[in-house]
């Protein structure tokens, strides 16, 4: 990477952002997690506060929170939100190329009836503090960015585990980065 009158250049790529300025705030990143796990806190083995563990079935009443605060959550930071037919939650932050299939992070918002307090939340709150460093920097992407909360990944309450992602490579998108459906 060399510097051209004041603006990073990589490999004939015109830059206007110092992306070694964009760093995850961690006590931001952390109190997202730990305020996430207020929803469905269960298991104490510790004394802590943040010393519990996690009772957040899919789709019951600590998941609808948690899903609540997810959609809060993104929607202040200016992405799109939407559900699918599965109850996927998918938050889209628009690049320039709003024709292109968004770049995904995420991973699930529920647990296991003895779950861990980190395992789900972790990837979804990790994607959200890419979203929020993105959007504090007023970085706009090419193509779209987004997280997606998979519904029933744990499979503790309806059998199979895994059930949405499971078919990643054979799901239909939308434009909006909603599954329409699991093909094959």
């Amino acid at each position: 990477m060399t510097l051209v009158n004041g603006t990073h250049v990589h490999r004939f790529i015109k830059m206007k952002h110092d992306f070694a300025a964009l760093k995850v705030n961690q006590d931001r990143l952390m109190g997202a997690i730990h305020e996430g796990c207020e929803y469905g806190q269960a298991h104490r083995y510790g004394d802590g506060p943040t010393e519990t563990g996690m009772a957040r079935l899919s789709l019951n009443d600590a998941d609808k929170e948690i899903r609540r605060w997810f959609k809060s959550a993104v929607e202040s930071i200016g992405c799109v939100y939407s559900v699918d037919q599965m109850g996927n939650q998918f938050a889209v932050r628009p690049g320039k190329n709003r024709t292109a299939p968004p770049v995904m992070m995420g991973s699930h918002l529920d647990t296991q009836p003895t779950g861990g307090r980190y395992d789900g939340i972790l990837g979804i709150n990790a994607g959200l503090e890419a979203l929020r460093v993105l959007h504090e920097h007023q970085v706009q992407t090419e193509g779209s960015v987004g997280v997606v909360n998979w519904t029933n990944e744990e499979g503790a309450r309806w059998g199979n585990y895994l059930m949405i992602s499971c078919c990643i490579d054979r799901l239909q998108i939308s434009n909006d980065g909603c599954v329409i459906r699991c093909m094959g």
